[in-house]
């Protein structure tokens, strides 16, 4: 039997077993671990890394619910809702989207027909919104007993596929059934001896609900870069992410964990965790050839300098509520940065707040994701 075999199933096991484990004991595991342990950072803490800067602008700018709406829809979107709901002016962005707007008035035809175009894109998209809202209201029942899966199924999942619909390279993937591999996950490792706690950690793999995948557009240089990394001596590492045979040639730009407000929400932060400590252990593998040059020319005590340029963006939706972190890779320790609120899709408001923070979240992950693995695959 290949170690792999081992601890592929050592990792399925601990799995399972993990939902019952406590969260304080994982916490703690985390904490001690002997490989990537874990430091938990607000976002407010001067060492966030600086590329965090401008996305977290752009996403606190939407957090105001200014200019989230568009305007043609205005008369439409207070008859029916404006009666639930505060709307008001400032929420409407003018004409159609900034990128889309056309001064070129030679050919008015083609002007018509692309605004035509916004315009159903548009109302489609405020139907998929509003079908959000109404979900989120029929799932908040108090008289009703809803699940989980039922919150997926109506909310988080929508929202997920809406948002990700708008970059071509990403794709929105269920994990409830994946497995971590065996390889990467904390099932394998672990904990420091000593320390407060320590004897009481407790260290196992998780699953998670969703995860967002880039997948490389056709002919692209990173496309060219993994069929030639797929096609090399299988003693090598031939997977762009750390899941149990799922999607080899996909890299995970962004990881999602669900939860209803129910006993149990309390693990989703622990999951997430676990979760970018065994993805950057599989990134661990693709070291920066630029890094490793530099590092050679420096004295080995300054450590891991290209760590922390690993950075991994996830999401915690509990019932309506959404919220942001990321993880990053720093010297010996994975570090934890969050959480940031997205919004709340209890209102239609809320519902385009939180679509237009993950428009921008994943657009920023897609380039992220990108240049990340374009960097790290070596052509041979």
């Amino acid at each position: 039997t290949s170690s792999h075999s081992i601890l592929s199933r050592r990792s399925a096991t601990s799995t399972t077993s993990s939902r019952a484990s406590s969260p304080i004991k994982r916490e703690r595991g985390m904490r001690y671990a002997d490989d990537l342990p874990l430091l938990r950072r607000s976002l407010k803490d001067p060492r966030l890394p600086a590329r965090l800067g401008p996305l977290l602008k752009d996403v606190r700018a939407v957090s105001t619910k200014k200019h989230i709406m568009p305007l043609a829809l205005k008369e439409e979107i207070e008859a029916l809702y404006s009666p639930f709901e505060a709307i008001s002016d400032d929420m409407f962005f003018g004409g159609e989207d900034d990128e889309d707007e056309s001064e070129d008035g030679h050919n008015q035809s083609k002007v018509v027909k692309v605004n035509d175009d916004h315009a159903k894109r548009h109302r489609d998209r405020l139907w998929q919104l509003g079908r959000i809202c109404d979900g989120t209201e029929e799932c908040s029942d108090p008289s009703r007993q809803t699940f989980e899966v039922e919150w997926n199924d109506v909310v988080h999942s929508p929202m997920l596929r809406l948002a990700c619909r708008q970059q071509s390279s990403l794709r929105c993937r269920n994990l409830t059934s994946v497995q971590v591999d065996g390889r990467y996950g904390d099932a394998a490792r672990t904990v420091r001896r000593g320390g407060g706690g320590a004897a009481t950690a407790t260290l196992c793999d998780c699953r998670i609900d969703f995860g967002i995948f880039l997948a490389p557009p056709e002919k692209s240089d990173l496309q060219y870069r993994i069929f030639d990394l797929m096609s090399r001596d299988v003693d090598q590492v031939r997977q762009l992410n750390h899941l149990n045979a799922f999607e080899p040639d996909w890299p995970l730009a962004v990881s999602v964990e669900t939860k209803r407000l129910a006993p149990g929400v309390e693990k989703a932060s622990g999951q997430l965790a676990s979760y970018g400590r065994a993805q950057l252990r599989l990134m661990q593998q693709f070291p920066d050839p630029q890094v490793e040059e530099t590092r050679e020319k420096e004295p080995a005590e300054r450590g891991i300098r290209g760590g922390s340029e690993t950075i991994l963006p996830q999401l915690k939706v509990v019932s309506a509520q959404w919220e942001l972190s990321f993880i990053v890779r720093e010297g010996p320790n994975a570090v934890a940065y969050g959480p940031f609120g997205l919004g709340n899709t209890a209102s239609l408001s809320g519902c385009y707040q939180v679509f237009k923070s993950l428009c921008i979240l994943f657009r920023w992950a897609e380039r992220e994701c990108y240049d990340w693995w374009l960097r790290h695959i070596s052509v041979t």
